[in-house]
């Protein structure tokens, strides 16, 4: 089956650039993988910022956690745990709530009966997504 890569092939793309269409799909070309497939490769990719601002931000957090009276950690830390807690609770609710309305919605499915036998595939597939979203 034709994909999003192999398309061009047909079309007699040369085999630079069916290769530089596949290299979208890794290493510095990855963030291209969504764009369309005659989008032209720059000739430079400049760097992302994204670590160093990370490092910043953690350089900063770390001095001032470095600085912090044990007294002020043990609450700041208390602070984050009770705060990991509750998103976690929120999280196990949200997940139960989806998983009710997963399982309603399979009753349903199973109580299903086809206008005809063609539709069983199509009753099975959606009983077999069902059941991969509850996993």
């Amino acid at each position: 089956m034709t994909t999003g890569y192999t398309a061009g092939i047909a079309k007699g793309i040369s085999f630079e650039k069916y290769v530089m269409t596949g290299a979208r799909a890794f290493g510095a070309l990855v963030m291209m993988r969504d764009e369309p497939f005659d989008k032209e490769i720059p000739k430079s990719l400049d760097p992302s910022s994204y670590c160093q601002e990370k490092l910043t931000e953690v350089e900063t957090r770390l001095a001032k956690l470095q600085k912090m009276r044990y007294k002020d950690a043990d609450h700041e830390a208390e602070i984050e745990y009770n705060e990991e807690v509750n998103r976690q609770r929120e999280g196990i609710a949200s997940n139960n709530k989806t998983r009710s309305l997963y399982q309603a919605m399979l009753s349903k499915v199973k109580a299903w009966q086809p206008p005809s036998p063609d539709h069983e595939g199509l009753k099975n597939f959606m009983i077999q997504q069902i059941k991969e979203s509850i996993k």
